[in-house]
């Protein structure tokens, strides 16, 4: 137990740290739902540290003063296999970057269509209701009038402890929310205020976004090369981008729209895909270390 947590400290370390630089930028260069979401992901990849490092530990040396443990198993869901994955490299390479190519190239196709609310500006319409509905009923009923990836929010006034829901649509449906809002049974839900919100905050979102990626990139490439080598950074790097363009080419496949909250999805990912390099990245160093062939 004590070389296994010894060995795999720098390994569990340096996968968290890639991912808090990402969350940290995301916090301090990120607006609104992105800043809100580097928040979240500081505080769990910290606590993920903590307990990875401590706590399990803990419960090791616990269960293992009291005579509970007498062996450590290993519990092979999948046992070693004898296929050539390097082999396969190329042809997967190829279609991957396929499929990269024609879902980027649909997003350019589909344009502004792409973008929702958040970035093309929109209607906003809040509501009193006597008792809430669920949000999926809500979406639900505003996806079969043809109101796109509405976004939907229970608010609470902090003043007066009344809750309201807030629905961002795109410019023009404000009347056809208010007819489904309205409509629905039981909640008896009645229009407060409506509104129309500029595409200016978009805009913002979209220049903070595309900082934060680059700058998250760049942190990583610096980290990486410092705690391995340089050619290793670049890898990672690459990975990274791969990974984002990926998840990018599908979003826009799927015809759904960009929003601000999905923006920071793809930036957080720029963490957790490099999290999972780098444990891969760890085992290809001890494995040179040992001797064994490669570059």
């Amino acid at each position: 137990i004590a070389a296994g947590y010894a060995r795999a400290f720098g390994t569990i370390f340096d996968s968290h740290v890639t991912t808090l630089i990402s969350s940290v930028i995301l916090m301090y260069m990120g607006t609104g739902s992105i800043k809100g979401f580097g928040v979240a992901l500081t505080i769990g990849v910290a606590a993920s540290l903590f307990t990875a490092l401590v706590v399990t530990r803990m419960i090791f040396d616990f269960v293992l003063d009291r005579g509970w443990l007498k062996a450590l198993p290993m519990f092979h869901i999948i046992r070693a296999t004898k296929l050539d994955f390097m082999k396969l490299a190329k042809p997967a390479f190829a279609m991957s970057w396929i499929l990269i190519a024609i879902g980027v190239s649909y997003g350019f196709y589909r344009g502004k269509s792409a973008f929702g609310v958040d970035f093309l500006g929109g209607d906003t319409t809040i509501f009193a209701f006597q008792k809430q509905a669920d949000e999926a009923v809500v979406r639900s009923a505003l996806t079969k009038a043809g109101i796109k990836d509405p976004l939907i929010q229970y608010q609470t006034d902090l003043g007066s402890g009344r809750k309201t829901l807030r629905v961002d649509s795109a410019t023009g449906t404000g009347g056809n929310v208010v007819s489904v809002i309205t409509g629905l049974p039981e909640s008896h839900f009645t229009k407060l205020k409506e509104d129309h919100i500029g595409a200016t905050v978009g805009q913002e979102i979209q220049k903070s976004a595309v900082v934060a990626g680059l700058l998250s990139l760049f942190g990583i490439l610096i980290y990486v090369a410092v705690r391995y080598e340089f050619s290793f950074a670049v890898g990672a790097v690459l990975a990274v981008i791969h990974d984002v363009l990926m998840t990018i080419g599908w979003y826009c496949l799927s015809g759904r729209e960009f929003n601000s909250t999905t923006v920071a999805a793809i930036l957080t990912i720029i963490g957790f895909s490099t999290n999972d390099t780098i444990v891969i990245f760890d085992r290809i160093r001890e494995d040179l270390k040992l001797g064994v062939r490669g570059s």
